[in-house]
């Protein structure tokens, strides 16, 4: 079993922070994540990621969870790849629809269609990733991710969005295995999962 390490949901000073990530390493744990709020006296957590990523040799840097629809997909793309590249893969993207308007206000961000929204730019992040156009008629976004297709990114953040969005964590983790299973014949995005449950609660 691996066991991870959550920072504190606050702004650390760059010692404190480099002290905890430090203490976490030369442990027995296997990872550090960090949450995502906006509307709140805390670092933007793929600011801290970079930093952690830097500092560190072997953790599993985590977004638990990352609120993709107040961000533009394909910054977040970018900034992801460029993390997990940096970082020789250990970055694992936790993804979720974000639960507080407050956040969403001061983005700013639509907070009605978020989840229709969220489909959507996990297709395209995804396309970003395998080194494709990010829409008809646009270029590549570079660099692609050292894990490759990125795949790992959206399966990681697919069980907690779907417990975030309501659903039991059981169903949550038989629906990311169903995907999986799916996905070696139909080429759909891991958010149509997803969005096939809660689309009806958040429209």
């Amino acid at each position: 079993m691996d066991i991870g390490v959550g920072l504190p949901m606050k702004a650390l000073e760059a010692d404190e922070l480099a002290e905890f990530a430090h203490t976490i390493e030369s442990g027995p744990f296997a990872s550090l994540s960090l949450g995502d709020r906006l509307a709140y006296e805390c670092h933007d957590v793929l600011t801290v990621l970079a930093y952690v990523a830097a500092i560190t040799s072997r953790l599993r840097l985590s977004t638990s969870v990352l609120c993709l629809p107040l961000y533009r997909e394909g910054v977040v793309a970018k900034q992801a790849a460029s993390i997990d590249r940096l970082s020789k893969g250990r970055l694992s993207l936790g993804l979720g629809l974000g639960g507080r308007e407050t956040d969403f206000a001061v983005s700013p961000a639509q907070w009605e269609g978020r989840g229709a929204r969220f489909e959507e730019q996990l297709a395209t992040m995804q396309r970003i990733w395998r080194g494709e156009p990010a829409f008809p008629g646009t270029g590549p976004v570079g660099p692609v991710p050292f894990t490759p297709g990125g795949l790992g990114f959206v399966e990681a953040g697919l069980a907690g969005t779907l417990t975030l969005a309501g659903v039991t964590p059981g169903d949550a983790l038989l629906a990311t295995l169903t995907y999986r299973l799916v996905s070696y014949w139909l080429p759909i995005p891991a958010g149509g999962v997803a969005y096939l449950i809660f689309r009806r609660r958040y429209p």
